[in-house]
C-alpha cells in the first residue's frame, strides 16, 4: 500500500522525493541479492516508461516467511515536460517478487510541479 510521499508541491528539477510503501508477502520472496536485479518500478503518469529500483532481499532467499513492513524509496526531482509554469502528475508503484509475481499498483496523491524561475 502507498503510505506517504515527502512533498506534494515541488520545484521543477530541484526537489527530491521520498516515498514510503508498505508491503505484505506471505512467501517472503521480495528483493534480489543481485544488485543488477530490480524489484520496484515507479512511473510518472505523464510518461510511458518506468524507473526501476533495486530492493535487497527482505528474508533469506531459501526461506518462506510471512513478512510485512514498509520501506522508503528515494526518488530524483520531477521536472516540467511542457512549456507551462506548472504541471501535475501522479506516481505509481509496483513490486515484483523472486517468483515473478507482481503486486497491485499503488499511487501517490497528485503532485504539483512548479517552474523554478
Amino acid at each position: 500500500t502507498f503510505v506517504s510521499i515527502s512533498h506534494t508541491v515541488v520545484e521543477s528539477a530541484s526537489t527530491p522525493l521520498t516515498a514510503t510503501i508498505a508491503y505484505r508477502d506471505r512467501q517472503g520472496d521480495l528483493g534480489f541479492s543481485d544488485p543488477d536485479m530490480n524489484a520496484l518500478r515507479v512511473r510518472d503518469t505523464r510518461l510511458e516508461g518506468y524507473d526501476w529500483y533495486h530492493i535487497q532481499p527482505l528474508t533469506p532467499t531459501e526461506e518462506q516467511l510471512d513478512i510485512s513492513g514498509s520501506f522508503q524509496v528515494q526518488l530524483p526531482p520531477l521536472f516540467l515536460l511542457g512549456n507551462g509554469d506548472m504541471e501535475t502528475t501522479t506516481l505509481t508503484f509496483q513490486i515484483v517478487d523472486r517468483a515473478e509475481n507482481w503486486s497491485n499498483v499503488v499511487s501517490s496523491p497528485e503532485i504539483a510541479i512548479h517552474d523554478t524561475l
